[in-house]
């Protein structure tokens, strides 16, 4: 049994261990989807977040408030934006999270990658490149000459600083790239690198628009259940792919109680009521903060909401819910 087997083996039970003591005993999330920055190189049309809220810029609150989150049971983060990579104390903030025992990710556009990759592959558990076309037509959909190069090379040298290092591509599933979604796969193929694909959010008219139509969203999402039985690397459970392709968005989201959500500027958000955030961590005592009854109420009604269609969501909703597929599936992402 090689070492990455092993550490992954464990990073997936203490996973496991986490769900069943949140789920039965203490109903407390353990994971931090952090959206770092809302500032971004690139403009894409399918992003709801560019420019949501201002940056901390004191580097100082956001380690203190990783020091609270790591006391009070926090196991796991995972750095979003924008471009998180456009943080000149991205590389410091990752260092202090992985010595106070964080598993860390990174989900960046690429373009930055090439010059950061050889910090980042001593630092992170694992790496999400967003790539929705596998071309240069990916400049033209960013807004950005050169990014579909900047990510490519990123990933490939990112690999060879560390070969165990997990990397995953992510493409939102959408009218500006459903076409190319079989060169994607077989560019995941080609260099061995899992792939994830989100359906479209909901959020504004503009963004509805380039969702695909129930009957098309029903065709894609079946051939990519076919292309998956075949071998490609798709990393979407089985249960997530069919409920697009059948059109039935049938699950409980339990984000709520495995995960906090962290804004830019320190705010911990309320995803049924996005203006009234629960407070902010940055500024109040976070055990405080999740006692709050505004953010119990959240817990317990957020189950009822079927609004978010993100793999992120509905795939650990389902784990949450044990749902056998899904469980094996989230074995088999960790540990290949």
């Amino acid at each position: 049994m090689s070492g990455r087997f092993r550490y992954r083996l464990a990073l997936y039970i203490h996973g496991l261990h986490k769900v069943c003591g949140a789920r039965f005993l203490t109903h407390a999330p353990f994971f931090i989807s952090h959206l770092i920055t809302s500032r971004c190189n690139a403009n894409c049309q399918t992003c709801m977040w560019k420019g949501v809220t201002e940056d901390e810029e004191d580097t100082g609150k956001i380690l203190d408030f990783y020091e609270q989150a790591k006391r009070v049971g926090f196991i796991s983060t995972v750095f979003w934006g924008g471009e998180p990579l456009m943080r000149e104390d991205m590389i410091d903030i990752l260092t202090h999270c992985k010595r106070i025992g964080f598993v860390c990710g990174l989900i960046t556009n690429g373009y930055f990658l090439p010059e950061r990759c050889e910090e980042l592959s001593e630092l992170l558990d694992f790496l999400i490149v967003s790539i929705d076309i596998p071309s240069e037509q990916l400049d033209a959909l960013r807004g950005v000459e050169g990014i579909f190069t900047h990510a490519t090379m990123g990933i490939d040298l990112f690999r060879q600083a560390n070969p165990e290092s997990k990397v995953i591509i992510n493409a939102v599933v959408s009218k500006l790239n459903y076409r190319h979604l079989d060169d994607l796969i077989d560019y995941a193929q080609e260099r061995s690198l899992s792939l994830n694909l989100d359906a479209m959010v909901s959020g504004p008219p503009d963004i509805d628009a380039l969702r695909l139509s129930s009957s098309l969203e029903r065709r894609v999402f079946s051939k990519f259940i076919v292309k998956k039985r075949k071998g490609a690397p798709i990393v979407n459970s089985f249960s997530y792919l069919q409920m697009f392709a059948e059109g039935n968005q049938d699950y409980r989201c339990h984000r709520n109680e495995i995960a906090i959500r962290v804004l830019p500027n320190g705010d911990l958000t309320n995803c049924l009521f996005p203006s009234c955030p629960i407070g902010n961590v940055y500024e109040e005592d976070l055990v405080s903060l999740l006692n709050k009854p505004s953010y119990r109420f959240l817990q317990k009604i957020g189950t009822r909401c079927r609004r978010c269609v993100d793999a992120g969501t509905v795939e650990s909703s389902l784990f949450w819910g044990f749902k056998p597929e899904v469980v094996f599936n989230t074995l088999r992402l960790f540990l290949t």
